[in-house]
């Protein structure tokens, strides 16, 4: 599995392009780079990115984030451990949108 840490700039989407299959991605964090940036590169480009599980403390964001991606109930998780206690559906990569000095999100890079 690939751990993938992206900035809000958006041209580093730009490297997303040069994908010629499509690349299934969880997403940690529903807010502004999450949402606005990487979801919404997904949206735009669904032969080449498709989330297929989030998660996101904040039950507003993580419920738009799953209705715009049509995900199911079970892959939006309240918390980022829920993406790796039962990852279903399968992911190749996980998308990391949360402030760097986000306590879960040091513990990941920990892991």
């Amino acid at each position: 599995m690939l751990y993938v840490t992206l900035t809000i700039d958006h041209r580093a989407l730009d490297g997303f392009q040069a994908l010629h299959e499509e690349t299934v991605q969880a997403v940690i964090g529903c807010g502004e780079r999450g949402r606005r940036a990487y979801g919404a590169y997904a949206l735009a480009y669904p032969s080449r990115l498709r989330v297929v599980a989030c998660a996101e403390s904040d039950p507003q964001k993580r419920d738009l984030f799953a209705m715009e991606h049509r995900l199911e109930p079970d892959d939006a998780h309240a918390d980022w451990r829920g993406l790796f206690t039962n990852p279903r559906p399968a992911f190749e990569a996980v998308v990391v949108a949360t402030p760097a000095d986000n306590p879960p999100l040091m513990r990941l890079r920990a892991a």
